[in-house]
């Protein structure tokens, strides 16, 4: 399973690349916002942000399992 991770690796998906310049925003956005905000709104928006990189990380992993399970299973 490693090598298949490392040939597949979710770094190089482009959607993963779009989400991390995402985050890079709401960051910086999250620095904007009122002090008031800074521990419900802000770190809402920032726990999300992270959320969905790692979701798109884990998704990959999940699907590549998924295929290496079934390939064992046609082989055996």
């Amino acid at each position: 399973m490693d090598t298949i991770v490392n040939i597949y690796s979710f770094e190089k998906l482009d959607v993963y690349n779009l989400a991390r310049k995402y985050r890079k925003k709401i960051y910086k956005l999250s620095r904007k916002l009122p002090k008031i905000e800074q521990y419900n709104l802000t770190s809402q928006m920032c726990r999300a942000a992270v959320s969905l990189t790692n979701n798109i990380a884990e998704g990959l992993y999940q699907i590549l399992k998924r295929q290496k399970n079934q390939y064992n299973q046609l082989t055996n």
